[in-house]
């Protein structure tokens, strides 16, 4: 079974086509949402400290970011929440 779709047919309400595939449409994020804020104007301060830290030694960077996986992972696992999850 052959179905024909014309090319100037509109999405329906709700869906917009984007390099010829369907995506729903979001709203915009809320100004001044804290999540998205923080991640985006901390990354530059970030790359500014690792860059520093680069070219005093490369290897206490690298040793920094292990032990933050490592705490990370730690306190994951001490979560009852995180526990739970199957």
């Amino acid at each position: 079974m052959k179905v024909n779709i014309r090319q100037d047919a509109r999405p329906p309400p709700g869906l917009r086509l984007r390099s010829g595939r369907a995506s729903r449409l979001r709203s915009p994020p809320a100004s001044g949402t804290p999540g998205r804020t923080s991640s985006i104007g901390l990354v530059p301060i970030s790359l500014a400290a690792s860059g520093a830290i680069a070219d005093v030694n490369p290897t206490v960077l690298f040793l920094i970011s292990g032990g933050l996986i490592l705490l990370a992972s730690a306190a994951a696992a001490s979560s009852r929440t995180v526990r739970s999850l199957r």
